[in-house]
């Protein structure tokens, strides 16, 4: 069965046609479409306060391994008005939404093992959670400065890290259990890169 644009069908009909956006692309190989509805509310309405506008999105996934077509359905809600954000940008900013959970917490949960960490005091982990971000922007940093798109992952940053010596360092925040260290700095370098100093307790 192909997947093709469809409209979807929703209690509040469009009164412009722009009200009405649909999106259609091969995600991750296989057909996805999407249909946003969009329509005004009011806080009583949507029993949700200062919303301003609210949005029926469907996606229709074919999928190879199931005969049947595959739809989800959400509903978005915001405070901004149709002038501030409209159906276009809405769709736009759902599809978007993976890009942070792709993009930082991904990272954060393979790469610096965020996750596996058994630290529970909350003044400890909040301090760790400060050094896993400031980290990976360190490695992010040093991915857009990468001409081999294949080394340039989070993960080769690690590699490129312990090539060099610096790994220790980073340890602070890929460990379950990590060691206190002490005597941390930052150098700069040439080209974008950061050399790490470290004396380890």
């Amino acid at each position: 069965m192909s997947c093709r644009p469809l409209v979807c069908s929703a209690i509040f009909h469009p009164q412009r046609p722009e009200d009405l956006v649909q999106q259609y692309e091969i995600n991750r190989s296989r057909p996805e479409a999407r249909s946003l509805l969009r329509f005004d509310v009011t806080p009583e309405q949507a029993g949700f306060p200062h919303a301003a506008q609210a949005a029926e999105m469907k996606r229709f996934i074919d999928r190879k391994a199931k005969v049947e077509l595959q739809v989800e359905c959400e509903y978005l809600l915001t405070s901004l008005s149709q002038s501030q954000l409209d159906a276009q940008a809405m769709l736009r900013l759902d599809r978007e939404y993976w890009g942070i959970e792709s993009g930082l917490h991904q990272r954060l949960d393979i790469s610096s093992h965020e996750d596996k960490s058994r630290v529970r005091t909350p003044k400890a982990a909040f301090n760790l959670c400060l050094f896993r971000r400031a980290s990976m922007s360190f490695a992010i940093h040093w991915i857009k400065l990468q001409r081999n798109k294949r080394l340039a992952t989070t993960s080769g940053f690690y590699d490129a890290m312990r090539e060099k010596g610096y790994l220790k360092a980073l340890s602070l925040v890929t460990r379950p259990h990590p060691k206190s260290i002490s005597d941390v700095r930052f150098e700069g370098r040439g080209s974008g890169e950061c050399a790490i100093a470290y004396q380890a307790v």
